[in-house]
């Protein structure tokens, strides 16, 4: 947040530090400047002590003759006091020097200070209106969440329960209304099902119909050739189911030509076996696994 810190003005103008020239000081400043008349008076007294000894010393010296009491008391009584006038007159102008210089000093010091006090001042009044205004900004979102947490509580209290209560029944009715709405469109995909069914069967039955109708408006100028057609496909019909059981038959019959055929091929000899039969002496192969029967004659004795 900027902060306007406007420097201030000649802090008091000289007519006001003329006014102003000894009673206007703080205690402080005051015993400040009782401190200092007081270490400035002794100094005063020691001048005066060091023109005594002047004279003293004077006097001590040879050829000085100090005055006799009749030259003393022939002097002129204005002039001594002529002289203590003039004596006190300095001291006054002195002093009066002395308190102006210091009072001029300490309202520099003053006006300082309160120059510094005001921009203090001014930087903290300027902290104290943003806090102000943030105080208020927070006391303004305090007392709206505080409406918001009492309408809350309030509804807690009071509507909640009641709203609770009427959003379980309005739960219960969406419910039964949903199983009631479940049930009605089972119903309705049911009726819907049949009535697509009697439509289909409704369409599939007038389509045969046309089919027939216009079947017969085709046919109708060659029913003749469509009837000899007819009659030579049943005989074909008939030509074929015989050929079928003929086929049958031969199927059945033909693994026993097979068996006979091979029992044919096993009897048959080549025409040189059968015609030298006695020359060339078929006898079995003898292969290794086979047994051996050794058909030796023996020899018989003679019996002479």
């Amino acid at each position: 947040m900027a902060q306007d810190f406007r420097k201030p003005d000649d802090c008091g103008s000289r007519s006001t530090i003329h006014k102003s020239q000894v009673l206007d000081y703080v205690p402080w400043q005051r015993s400040k400047q009782k401190l200092k008349q007081s270490t400035v008076l002794p100094v005063l007294h020691t001048s005066g002590h060091k023109k005594s000894k002047t004279e003293s010393r004077n006097s001590n010296q040879p050829g000085y003759s100090k005055p006799t009491m009749s030259t003393s008391w022939l002097r002129n009584p204005r002039e001594l006091h002529k002289g203590n006038l003039d004596s006190g007159k300095t001291k006054f102008r002195l002093m009066r020097t002395i308190i102006n210089i210091l009072g001029y000093s300490n309202k520099k010091k003053l006006q300082k200070m309160t120059c510094e006090l005001q921009d203090w001042k001014e930087k903290e009044e300027s902290k104290m209106s943003y806090l102000k205004q943030q105080v208020e900004q927070l006391n303004a979102k305090i007392k709206k969440i505080q409406g918001e947490v009492n309408f809350l509580s309030t509804y807690m209290d009071h509507e909640y329960p009641v709203k609770s209560v009427q959003i379980a029944s309005l739960e219960r009715q969406l419910q039964q209304v949903k199983n009631n709405r479940q049930d009605e469109l089972d119903d309705f995909n049911e009726m819907r099902k049949m009535v697509l069914e009697s439509l289909s069967n409704q369409i599939r039955m007038k389509r045969a119909k046309l089919l027939s109708s216009l079947v017969a408006k085709t046919q109708q100028p060659r029913q003749e050739v469509l009837l000899q057609k007819s009659w030579e496909n049943q005989i074909m019909a008939k030509c074929t189911d015989k050929f079928r059981e003929f086929v049958d038959q031969y199927e059945e019959e033909i693994p026993t030509l097979r068996a006979e055929v091979e029992q044919l091929q096993v009897q048959i000899q080549e025409p040189r076996e059968v015609v030298f039969a006695d020359v060339l002496l078929q006898r079995p192969k003898c292969t290794p696994d086979m047994d051996v029967t050794l058909n030796i004659p023996v020899e018989e004795l003679l019996p002479f």
